[in-house]
């Protein structure tokens, strides 16, 4: 992992590198900004949170002992789809910038989409999905009745948008 700052500081350095670390037999398939200020590197089996635009500094590592199936952030949140060690199914991990887990809750159904919106996890294959709340909270699991190639939260509580192939519609969730 290599940062470089093009800016006054980063001139002080060799080539401008201001941080490098090595990920010895890992493989790390994403990183991304979560602010200005904040970054994160994915691994096969961790993450790794940086932070600083001068200089940058290792803020955390967490260790995840499951297998990542998929990975999610928004600038509030990172999670993950693991495989659930202990039984059949998956779980559902969310973390806040600082490394502190929000949520660990258990699902069953592989979703091909999955994404942070707002305060909700959104997940959705076809015409299954599944919508769980930054508390853990099941807000909906079943069938749209459409097959969805986008789910997007609308204005008001718990409405929806979904996108088909050639259709929209508006979906309110009720209790």
């Amino acid at each position: 992992m290599l940062f470089y700052n093009f800016g006054k500081e980063g001139q002080e350095k060799t080539d401008n590198l201001i941080y490098t670390e090595d990920f010895e037999q890992t493989v790390v398939p994403d990183v991304f900004y979560m602010d200005a200020s904040t970054s994160v590197a994915v691994g096969d089996r961790s993450f790794v949170i940086y932070e600083g635009t001068k200089s940058v500094k290792k803020k955390t590592e967490v260790k995840l002992n499951q297998e990542i199936r998929s990975e999610f952030h928004s600038d509030r949140y990172i999670g993950f789809i693991l495989t659930n060690k202990d039984k059949s199914g998956y779980e559902v991990q969310l973390y806040d910038k600082t490394g502190k887990q929000i949520i660990n809750r258990e699902i069953t159904g592989e979703y091909s989409h999955v994404k942070i919106a707002g305060d909700e996890i959104i997940m959705f294959d076809g015409t299954k999905g599944c919508i769980i709340s930054d508390t853990g909270i099941q807000r909906f699991k079943g069938d749209w009745g459409i097959e969805a190639q986008e789910v997007i939260p609308a204005a008001g509580i718990h409405r929806y948008l979904i996108a088909g192939e050639d259709e929209l519609r508006l979906v309110y969730l009720t209790n």
